[in-house]
């Protein structure tokens, strides 16, 4: 019976002994603070860490995704930093007028623990413009007439001027580009036309001007 007693004491111990030696688990906390600067394919996401927990995480960052209650092993984005605090990441290639989930999360050798859910809609395609015209071409103080029917643009020097090298300025559409462009300098000897290709903002609708200088015919004596 003695032997027995001895056994037992031994085994609790040993089992206490076991037990004093585990280190204690704190699970880390954090929150997911409100997306800010969404855009139409870009937002800042970010969160809160109040407690590293212990031991403390190896990884933090968002996951976000188009359904409820995002995962790391869905879309993610990793921050560097490490420790309490306040994070933000970037998130990029958002689609368009499109509500997306966000949770910030923390990892480590207790696994992943998420924070809160929230959610943001990406801002909708902006409508461009179709608009394609020449609203003014001019060459120093001279304006030339724009002809927006024939998309013809002309105009008259006198006798003896130099058109080999003409810097037309050129206003166009708002948002839309011209080709060649403006303040760029042209040969118009000879009756030399000039092609100019004016591109809408919405990269489609275009229209071609064709540009002709002529000289004034001598004057009479």
């Amino acid at each position: 019976m003695k032997k027995l007693t001895v056994n037992l004491m031994a085994v609790v111990l040993l089992i206490t002994t076991g037990c004093k030696n585990e280190p204690a688990v704190e699970i880390p906390k954090l929150a997911t603070a409100e997306v800010s600067e969404f855009t139409v394919n870009t937002a800042v996401a970010g969160g809160n860490v109040t407690d590293a927990g212990t031991p403390e995480y190896t990884e933090r960052g968002i996951c976000y995704g188009t359904t409820t209650k995002p995962v790391i092993s869905g879309t993610k984005v990793v921050d560097e930093g490490t420790g309490i605090g306040s994070f933000e990441v970037e998130l990029t290639d958002l689609t368009a007028n499109t509500k997306y989930y966000v949770r910030a999360y923390v990892a480590g050798d207790y696994g992943v623990i998420y924070g809160n859910e929230i959610h943001f809609t990406t801002l909708e395609e902006p409508e461009l413009s179709g608009e394609c015209d020449i609203l003014s071409f001019k060459d120093g103080e001279k304006e030339w007439f724009i002809d927006d029917d024939e998309l013809i643009i002309t105009a008259e020097y006198p006798q003896d001027t130099d058109l080999s090298n003409v810097v037309p300025t050129i206003e166009v559409s708002p948002g839309a580009t011209v080709t060649p462009p403006s303040d760029e300098p042209q040969d118009f000897t000879d009756g030399n036309e000039v092609s100019y290709t004016v591109t809408a903002e919405d990269g489609v609708t275009e229209k071609v001007f064709t540009a002709k200088a002529t000289i004034a015919p001598p004057q009479e004596e």
